[in-house]
């Protein structure tokens, strides 16, 4: 089954399949990339006290 796109005229099956991979590829790294900052964001925080009880005790 073909289908028309407003502007481009006849598009393939296959064409819209590549598209769907593309999105749901860029939706993982989406994902990814914002549960990799929030693990960062969380060692910051939790790490910070130790890090500043450290420098407090150096100096």
């Amino acid at each position: 089954m073909i289908h028309f796109a407003l502007l481009g005229g006849c598009v393939h099956p296959d064409d819209e399949m590549a598209k769907r991979k593309s999105l749901s590829f860029v939706s993982i790294a989406l994902v990814l990339a914002v549960a990799i900052d929030v693990f960062k964001a969380l060692a910051m925080y939790l790490g910070l006290g130790i890090f500043l009880n450290t420098m407090a005790y150096l100096l």
